[in-house]
């Protein structure tokens, strides 16, 4: 099993093209000599009819035996070569090990510009891609995906030094069986969802989990998961996604902009988008009421030196792109690549309205 077969059968199949070639060879020269039944006068000085009707028998016979042979290693299942063996795909657990390992040699937590740190996050990227791959995801996904960035963390914590207590290993394992119900759940709703819903749900159910790990986390243990944390994101890219900000001169020229650019990403027909405009204006609309209370804030903390809080506007901003995702899902009929389109699609539209100065 394995390279010895294939090696005998592949010597053996070039003896028997090697014999066959001789005999071939032989039977041109056998054939030089007379035909028994022929004038005998004919026959070269020397040689004998009958010894040549004797020679071509044997070479026959051979060339049968062998043509017997190639056509039954023919009919014999190929063995296939033994690949040469591949080095070890890393694990968490060795990840995390080589992490630790690291942490004691340099005296504090490596980050990623620390002496040996390039070659643990390449390889954490490898893991990274090739556990994406497998699972059809986005390497930026593994942040949610138990067996990825929640892999990780837990086999960096189950032998942190010093070790958790007794509470924080509790917490570890809630954390973990948390994560694992809430990416199911996303999961299982995955040819529901646009991609902005996709890429929020993923980004939330991720930090969720670091929180929840974190949270009373002694301080060893916090700085180390800080640590792996920032070669995480040195190294695992994030898709080329996020706020996308036009700049219009009045709000008919933003409509067109944006109804051309939202038909161009999902390939739509011009039926299909006779159904977007309405969706577009109620995404529109939603647009500018957060556009006024951004200006609405800037003014008040310019005004009072205190800073503004943007983070519930953030958040209407993105729902506002997953509820304009599903009615474009619900209502647009559509096709199979559109589907696909939809849900790699994770852009959320703002804009700038900029009034054209006077000639």
């Amino acid at each position: 099993m394995g390279t010895r077969p294939a090696i005998l059968a592949g010597g053996l199949f070039g003896a028997v093209a090697a014999a066959v070639a001789m005999l071939c060879v032989d039977l041109r020269v056998a054939r030089a000599v007379p035909d028994p039944d022929a004038d005998a006068s004919l026959s070269p000085p020397g040689v004998s009819s009958t010894d040549g009707a004797a020679e071509r028998a044997r070479l026959r016979r051979e060339l049968a035996e062998a043509q017997a042979r190639i056509e039954q290693l023919g009919r014999e299942p190929a063995q296939p070569e033994k690949p040469a063996a591949a080095a070890a795909r890393p694990t968490w657990s060795s990840l995390a090990e080589r992490f630790r390992s690291l942490a004691r040699k340099l005296g504090r937590v490596p980050d990623e510009g620390s002496p040996g740190a390039a070659a643990l996050g390449a390889d954490l990227l490898d893991l990274v891609l090739e556990l994406a791959k497998e699972k059809g995801l986005r390497p930026s996904d593994m942040f949610a995906c138990p067996d990825g960035w929640p892999a990780l963390v837990a086999s960096l914590l189950q032998d942190a030094d010093p070790p958790l207590d007794p509470t924080e290993r509790r917490r570890l394992e809630d954390a973990v069986e948390q994560n694992r119900s809430a990416w199911e759940e996303l999961a299982a709703r995955r040819d529901e969802m646009g991609g902005v819903e996709w890429s929020s749900g993923v980004d939330r159910i991720g930090q969720a989990f670091t929180d929840a790990v974190t949270d009373d986390l002694s301080d060893g243990a916090w700085d180390a998961v800080d640590g792996i944390e920032g070669l995480w994101d040195a190294n695992v890219p994030w898709p080329a996604s996020g706020a996308s900000v036009q700049e219009a001169h009045s709000a008919g020229e933003l409509r067109q902009a944006w109804e051309k650019e939202w038909s161009d990403v999902l390939g739509l027909r011009e039926e299909q988008r006779m159904h977007l405009a309405p969706i577009l204006d109620a995404y529109l609309r939603e647009a500018e009421e957060i556009r006024q209370e951004q200006v609405k804030r800037f003014a008040a903390a310019r005004e009072s030196g205190v800073s503004a809080s943007w983070e519930d506007l953030m958040e209407r901003r993105t729902g506002n792109m997953i509820a304009a995702q599903r009615r474009i899902l619900e209502q647009l009929d559509l096709d199979a690549g559109q589907c696909e389109a939809l849900k790699s699609w994770d852009r959320i539209y703002d804009f700038s309205i900029e009034k054209e100065r006077p000639r």
